[in-house]
């Protein structure tokens, strides 16, 4: 067993999820590289600040630019699917989310009861006309004439269908043919997701083989492995379709035959968890360089908040979901990363056409006792985010206290 201290593994972590400095990721190709070492990127519509997909890429890729994503999409590099929420993935790791898809399929609905007449409709219309937007479809009842001389069969469907179907069930039935992998988003226009066939959107070379429940396992623990450094039972079983008995035992598997060690931290109290011993002995080969970088709410690193708790300290709550009435702090809250601690939470707002950076609110974290001798860090980062948003200047609450320059270094 190997025993490390909490620094150890925070060092160990950080590199892992490319949040130190000198790993060298630059352009598209380092876009790529970190997709494939975290597992997934997550796409949200928050807007507040740049949205969470460019704002995690952004935090391991210095010179990152948003088409960096959507030029990988149109490579077939990446992929949008389901991790644990709406993501891009590494299309080297499509044939694992199969798994999934048959899942999904198998069962009675995702979310919602299958609403099977819209769906075979919308394959239907898709194979006949090609990628098409939900938006397309919720106007079908204009499209008919042009899509029925076209297919009999689609025009036959749509005399069937209500006019009901322009709604919810068409929406229903899009999400339901994404999740079970019948359809896939070949691009999108703006915001909005283009669907297409999947097998007009994979490259010939992607392999299809449906993986083995042990295959499937052995990718979701290797995965978080490579992501996270030190992982216990319960990530990688989290929102998969999978339990945490299972995962455990085939981790207890592969610690048998050395693919896998224990680790014991010692700050905390004896919990165990588990590494792969060839990547803990490369890390110990390199200097951790740290640096200092503002996160979304939505990163890899923190997207598990009881493990950003447990390993960080870091007790952090996301209040765009609370009632206005009830938040404690903020809107949009970005927690503050320098060297191997969280030093500060800060709420902020991308107020894009005065190009101007507000923060509307700043909380330090506990431990810090002296945030005169972290001004330095905050008017970095602050600096480099307001770039990286588009904007030119930064705006600081005057009620928070601060100087009207907080650059002390």
């Amino acid at each position: 067993m190997l025993e490390i201290s909490l620094e150890e593994a925070r060092k160990f972590i950080l590199s892992t999820q490319f949040l130190g400095s000198g790993h060298g990721l630059r352009n598209r190709a380092g876009v790529l590289s970190a997709i494939e070492r975290l597992g997934y990127i997550q796409i949200d519509t928050i807007s507040v600040v740049e949205r969470a997909h460019h704002h995690v890429a952004w935090s391991r890729v210095p010179n990152y630019h948003p088409g960096h994503l959507e030029k990988l999409e149109q490579e077939r590099r990446i992929f949008e699917y389901w991790a644990h929420a709406a993501a891009y993935l590494p299309m080297q790791d499509y044939r694992f989310t199969l798994f999934h898809k048959n899942h999904i399929e198998s069962g009675p609905g995702h979310w919602y009861a299958k609403e099977k007449q819209a769906m075979q409709y919308l394959l239907d219309r898709i194979r006949v006309e090609g990628p098409l937007r939900s938006r397309d479809v919720e106007k079908w009842e204009e499209d008919a004439g042009p899509v029925a001389a076209r297919s009999g069969k689609i025009a036959t469907v749509e005399k069937e269908m209500d006019k009901s179907w322009a709604g919810d069930p068409i929406k229903r039935a899009f999400r339901q043919l994404f999740m079970e992998g019948k359809i896939m988003v070949t691009g999108r226009e703006g915001f909005q997701k283009v669907y297409d066939l999947a097998e007009r959107v994979l490259p010939d070379s992607i392999d299809t083989r449906i993986p083995s429940r042990q295959d499937y396992l052995h990718h979701l623990i290797h995965q978080h492995l490579q992501a996270h450094g030190l992982i216990q039972p319960q990530q990688p079983s989290y929102l998969r379709p999978v339990s945490v008995a299972e995962v455990h035992s085939e981790m207890k598997e592969l610690l048998r035959t050395g693919a896998l060690i224990e680790v014991m931290i010692r700050e905390l109290d004896g919990e165990l968890f588990y590494a792969d011993p060839m990547m803990w002995e490369n890390f110990t080969l390199q200097p951790f360089r740290s640096r200092a970088v503002l996160l979304s709410p939505f990163d890899n690193l923190i997207i598990q908040r009881d493990r950003a708790d447990k390993l960080f300290d870091l007790k952090y709550t996301l209040e765009c979901y609370v009632p206005a009435t009830k938040r404690q702090f903020g809107y949009f809250s970005l927690p503050l990363l320098s060297g191997t601690r969280f030093i500060a939470q800060l709420d902020i707002k991308a107020e894009r056409k005065e190009k101007r950076l507000l923060i509307r609110n700043l909380r330090w974290e506990p431990w810090v006792r002296k945030p005169e001798s972290h001004y330095g860090v905050l008017d970095r980062v602050l600096r480099d985010f307001s770039k990286f948003n588009g904007c030119e200047e930064v705006c600081i609450n005057s009620n928070l206290g601060l100087p009207d320059s907080i650059d002390n270094s």
